[in-house]
């Protein structure tokens, strides 16, 4: 009997996701982040728990091969009136990394962290500057999801109508 409430109250078991070669310009694409390009491959851990059959990750490790790879983020704005921000933003706009690092914890409500630890430089912040990097990225993975969906439907709606 595989009833909701039978997978609810089953023991969940833990297991180990071993990830090789992950593409990380396939991750950026799959977030349609348009503004963000990136590249590198990386390697980790991810423990998985299944709670019914909602997969919870906690304590997830990954780390890019080396020699690493590189950030481009278009902030789409010149300045953002943060010092700190704009510093950043400057950095990012074409980030070279040799470490990348990155913790990974995933909710049953669909909430994505990753903690992201980078070491690289940024060629065309002060002549090639060393740049140490630490962003917390969350975002709720359903949500993208159910929005990525919805933009199919209309573009598969729209197509439909103007093909009539």
């Amino acid at each position: 009997d595989f009833s909701s409430n039978n997978l609810d109250s089953a023991p969940s078991e833990v297991f180990n996701v071993k990830i090789e070669g992950l593409d990380i310009a396939q991750i950026v694409n799959l977030a349609a982040y348009s503004q963000v390009q990136a590249d590198g491959l990386v390697d980790g851990n991810l423990p998985v728990q299944l709670r019914g059959l909602t997969p919870v990750v906690t304590g997830g490790q990954l780390h890019a091969r080396r020699p690493g790879g590189s950030i481009r983020y278009d902030s789409g704005s010149g300045t953002s009136g943060n010092q700190s921000l704009d510093l950043v933003y400057q950095a990012l706009q074409h980030y070279q990394y040799e470490v990348l690092q990155s913790s990974v914890d995933y909710s049953e409500n669909g909430e994505l962290q990753l903690g992201m630890q980078m070491q690289g430089l940024s060629p065309e912040l002060n002549n090639g500057q060393r740049i140490n990097l630490n962003l917390n990225i969350n975002d709720n993975v359903i949500a993208l999801l159910q929005s990525l969906q919805a933009a199919q439907n209309v573009s598969d709606r729209l197509e439909d109508l103007l093909n009539q």
